[in-house]
């Protein structure tokens, strides 16, 4: 990251995508024409440490996207510049499929709430025209669960092989897509708590899966018990959404904070220590709230808006865990700026403190 960048980044914390592409837009041999349609861009921020091996560490930031939007083009390459300004190699596409409650089979891709394939494609290819490496990420809708009290790790579909076919084929299509787009990895589930143990029909996708796609793949688990050891060995990478409970009290210093994760990061360890595979984090965030990191898994409704919080949680987190894991998602940015971010009180880091404490965690600043 340049001094002047710093700067201003530093008046206040806040950043907006326009300072970032004043500050860091390529210039001469650096500036290349994109080939994405009007209003794109034309032109483009590269990634700082582009990945040249599949070992290199994965220095990310999950991206949520859903729906069809008609300017989805022009908001993925505004939020794929920032992100690759701030000195993020690795974008994660994580987008909703949906079920109609806990007990249906009938896992698919919403018209109007999951991206069209084209648009999912579209991405992928902004993403790998500045360098970045991409994992796709399908994740269960809990919303669509929500009337049954339910969460996507508590679902009991009321045939379970039926659920694993129809769940096959979905994921089957975006592994088709990822062969074709060279997408660098692919989850193959995420956060499925109750289906874990269904070893033989995990086994069976994956090996499918395989078939057809030639690219990394993964699982992210719950941080709240063990890494499903049926078919951990299957996959090139295990992944965990790291939402381990900080035991710290309200106002806790980045000291504090980086003490209070050697627990988490144990079990970071531990996970490796068994399955011998590379462990990435693919959701790390707290929501900007006092106190949330002693529950960073919820928005903590009722809490204050603290943005300074979740900007030491970033910190800490970032220095608890290097070296451990092999690569960090934060928990997430969107391609719909918020236009009030410093009133925002959720999980989302951009035009906050914690969005600087990115470009320092990755080496940009």
């Amino acid at each position: 990251m340049t001094a002047g960048l710093a700067l201003l980044l530093g008046i206040s914390g806040l950043t907006t995508y326009s300072v970032l592409k004043s500050a860091l837009a390529p210039s001469g041999a650096d500036a290349v024409v994109a080939q994405a349609s009007t209003p794109t861009p034309t032109q483009f921020v590269r990634v700082l440490h582009q990945r040249t091996h599949d070992a290199d560490f994965q220095a990310g930031v999950m991206v949520w996207a859903s729906g069809n939007d008609p300017n989805f083009d022009f908001k993925a390459a505004q939020e794929l510049d920032r992100l690759a300004a701030l000195g993020v190699n690795s974008v994660g596409l994580v987008f909703p499929i949906v079920q109609t409650s806990a007990q249906s089979v009938d896992v698919h891709a919403d018209p109007t709430k999951t991206p069209s394939l084209d648009r999912i494609a579209l991405f992928a290819r902004e993403a790998h025209q500045r360098g970045f490496t991409v994992l796709l990420r399908p994740l269960l809708d809990e919303r669509t669960l929500a009337t049954d009290r339910q969460w996507r790790g508590t679902i009991t579909p009321k045939s379970v092989d039926v659920w694993f076919q129809a769940y096959q084929n979905l994921i089957l299509g975006y592994a088709r897509l990822a062969q074709r787009e060279r997408i660098d990895a692919l989850g193959v589930g995420s956060e499925l708590n109750s289906l874990e143990d269904y070893g033989a029909q995990w086994l069976q996708i994956i090996g499918q899966v395989r078939k057809i796609y030639s690219g990394l793949l993964t699982y992210s688990s719950t941080f709240d018990h063990g890494y499903p050891t049926q078919f951990a060995q299957s996959l090139d990478f295990l992944s965990v959404d790291a939402y381990y409970p900080l035991d710290a009290r309200d106002g806790a210093t980045v000291n504090d904070l980086e003490v209070a994760w050697r627990h988490g990061r144990g079990e970071l360890e531990k996970v490796h220590a068994t399955s011998g595979k590379p462990v990435t984090v693919t959701e790390i965030g707290t929501a900007s709230r006092t106190g949330s990191y002693r529950t960073p898994w919820t928005l903590q409704p009722g809490a204050s808006l603290d943005l300074e919080t979740q900007r030491r949680y970033y910190q800490a987190s970032c220095g608890a865990l290097s070296g451990v894991v092999s690569g960090l998602y934060w928990w997430y940015a969107t391609l719909d700026a918020s236009s009030a971010p410093a009133s925002d009180a959720g999980y989302n880091p951009m035009g906050k403190p914690a969005e600087l404490e990115i470009a320092k965690c990755y080496g940009s600043k």
